[in-house]
């Protein structure tokens, strides 16, 4: 069964995409969304197979988003441009399917979709050495040494013992290289290794508060804190 996230600002896209999708029993819409700020938050809970991705609406574009994906979530692009197909394609797309989508071309990227395997995460290790600078020093410093990562734009800030540094990237496509046992994303903009957490304290709306080994506060928004609570026994 693939799993399928629809993104697209207009109602009567979506629902004439439903319609579409009906045909395919392989294919289960597990949820949609009008703009990238929704889509993230949905594809964080919802971790669907696949997006089909509407490329201009209100805010950041659908090209823009994709950027931030990893490669476990594979991109159709349905839009009525045709001008975005080749930096649709840099981005690995699935397929570019001109609206109005036709019967054909959707069955088309579904066959397409069933041929594509699901590839397999590789986390990097802990013991992963990346070259960071910290002002105007550069010093190795290996992934079990990190605290915690924060969103800043367009890159990643990590704090460790020598204080803060800068990564190209986006928090959720570093996400995806972390494994889920030695790393806890936090809320949208911060993942937390879950052993520098040296304490945790309720909050009001069924949050929590981390305390870092740094002595930095982190707030773990509620539905991580269930998981959280789940995992790990936090009353």
């Amino acid at each position: 069964m693939i799993r399928a996230l629809i993104v697209d600002d207009e109602r009567l896209a979506r629902v004439e995409l439903r319609r579409l999708l009906q045909v395919h029993p392989g294919v289960e819409i597990v949820g949609e969304a009008t703009e990238v700020v929704e889509a993230g938050r949905k594809v964080r809970e919802l971790q669907p197979d696949v997006v089909f991705l509407d490329v201009e609406m209100p805010g950041d574009s659908g090209l823009t988003f994709a950027r931030t994906l990893t490669d476990a979530t594979r991109v159709v692009f349905c839009t009525a441009h045709s001008a975005f197909a080749a930096e649709a394609f840099e981005l690995n797309a699935v397929d570019y399917l001109m609206k109005p989508v036709s019967p054909e071309s959707l069955a088309r990227a579904v066959g397409r979709l069933g041929a594509c395997e699901r590839p397999e995460v590789e986390h990097l290790p802990m013991d992963f050495a990346v070259m960071l600078k910290f002002d105007d020093v550069s010093r190795v410093v290996r992934l079990g040494e990190i605290e915690r990562f924060e969103s800043a734009g367009n890159y990643v800030a990590v704090h460790c013992r020598f204080g803060a540094a800068l990564l190209v990237g986006t928090i959720t496509r570093l996400e995806g290289r972390l494994h889920p046992k030695y790393f806890l994303r936090a809320n949208r903009g911060e993942i937390l290794r879950i052993d520098a957490i040296r304490d945790v304290e309720s909050e009001v709306g069924g949050g929590l508060v981390a305390t870092m080994e740094s002595g930095a506060k982190c707030e773990i928004s509620r539905r991580q804190a269930q998981s959280m609570r789940a995992q790990m026994a936090v009353l």
